[in-house]
């Protein structure tokens, strides 16, 4: 049986209540040695002049989002990766 050693968990953007962050973390938190990376697609919309000034200011306020996220997982005793 091989070694589980990372855990892929999807951010959904629409809801502060993550199942497979939570999930991931309960899991990781059997075994030091599990990492969990956390994913959430981002998608910058409107019309902008600037398109790379609003990637950059859309992936600051995702982050900001998952950093309060990542306690939960963090407890669990997991290490994350964002």
């Amino acid at each position: 049986m091989p070694t589980l050693n990372k855990i892929f968990a999807v951010i959904d953007p629409t809801t502060d209540n993550q199942i497979a962050l939570t999930r991931a973390g309960k899991i990781a938190g059997r075994n030091e040695d599990i990492a969990i990376h956390a994913y959430e697609a981002i998608h910058v919309t409107g019309d902008c002049t600037d398109v790379d000034a609003m990637e950059r200011v859309e992936t600051a306020r995702h982050q900001a989002w998952l950093d309060t996220l990542a306690p939960a997982a963090l407890r669990a005793g997991a290490s994350l990766i964002i």
